[in-house]
């Protein structure tokens, strides 16, 4: 049997949970010593366009409804394709390739 303070405990729960990380998210997205800055993507033109294959695989999601396409499919193959450039730019950068295993690990 379900009690109506249980449930608002496990609520109350759920919502500190939820809080606690949303206000940690940004340090554990920093710590990566592999950044944008460190690949100069940001002015790079391979940049630029591996945040517009995230912005129109984010569109076809948005737009899943009306063309009866799996959210999975746009995603997976953007996320492929950003990392590609992500590795194309350690290469061109002259970074240490291990800096990228280490983050996608």
């Amino acid at each position: 049997m379900n009690h109506p303070l249980l449930d608002r405990a496990r609520i109350r729960l759920a919502a500190l949970a939820s809080l606690a990380v949303l206000l940690l998210a940004p340090f554990s997205a920093t710590a990566s010593e592999l950044s944008a800055s460190h690949l100069g993507a940001i002015a790079d033109p391979f940049g630029i366009l591996a945040l517009a294959i995230f912005v129109v695989a984010y569109a076809v999601v948005m737009a899943e409804e009306f063309i009866h396409l799996r959210k999975s499919k746009p995603v997976i193959f953007a996320a492929g394709a950003i990392w590609l450039i992500i590795a194309y730019l350690v290469q061109k950068g002259g970074h240490d390739p291990q800096l990228l295993e280490d983050s996608l690990h």
